[in-house]
């Protein structure tokens, strides 16, 4: 949960479930050759943990697909996402820009970065994009995929 409303509304003695940001319910249900492109803000990182996490040491087979995540920020996964860069460095590209910048700034930068090579993974009839952060974010990932693709809405 990204906004803090519904817990504004509880009142003392409500009864709330809460579950982790953990499973795979939104990842694709065939793998095979699959590509994934995750765009967070270091608020909306702990979903794509749970997906890497499962990916790339919970699976009982080897993932032999591509993921690229994409982070403007760091975060305290940093260490856990390079180990899987290292171990797996044909499926895994890690893209986190460090400075003292504005989060989203700095994820418009890697966009710009690796535009050409992302728009080619996202011709792929198996690349799935997901976006975790602010209205703002799906807009940098469009403005910046636009300069490769065009000007049609693609989102």
């Amino acid at each position: 949960m990204s906004s803090g409303w519904p817990l504004r509304q509880l009142k003392l003695g409500d009864k709330i479930n809460i579950t982790g940001p953990i499973g795979t319910a939104l990842l694709p249900t065939d793998l095979r050759e699959t590509t994934l492109i995750l765009v967070a803000t270091s608020e909306g990182i702990a979903s794509f943990r749970g997906y890497l996490r499962w990916l790339f040491h919970d699976r009982k087979e080897r993932f032999e697909g591509l993921v690229w995540l994409l982070l403007g920020a760091q975060v305290i996964y940093d260490e856990e996402f390079r180990l899987y860069q290292a171990k797996f460095p044909e499926n895994f590209r890690f893209l986190r820009r460090s400075s003292n910048l504005d989060e989203m700034l700095e994820l418009r930068r890697s966009l710009e970065e690796n535009c050409e090579e992302l728009w080619k993974c996202l011709q792929l009839p198996n690349t799935h994009l997901y976006i975790i952060g602010s209205k703002d974010l799906e807009n940098i990932v469009s403005d910046v995929l636009e300069v490769v693709k065009g000007p049609e809405n693609w989102l």
